[in-house]
């Protein structure tokens, strides 16, 4: 996983979100950019699971 690809995230609140990767800290974890929903997402890499490369612009999430 690299920034920029798109995955899915399992919450403990909001149950699985689409988003983006935008930063991966070893220490804290990968945060996500959420595409319905206005915070980011820190997540273990555990819960998450790749889709693939993102080719255009975060707002519209089309896949490689």
């Amino acid at each position: 996983m690299n920034v920029g690809d798109l995955v899915k995230v399992k919450t403990k609140h909001y149950g699985d979100k689409f988003g983006v990767i935008v930063d991966i800290d070893k220490e804290c974890g990968i945060r996500i950019h959420p595409k319905n929903h206005p915070r980011s997402i820190l997540a273990d890499p555990k819960d998450i699971t790749w889709y693939g490369k993102i080719k255009s612009a975060v707002n519209n999430m089309k896949l490689v």
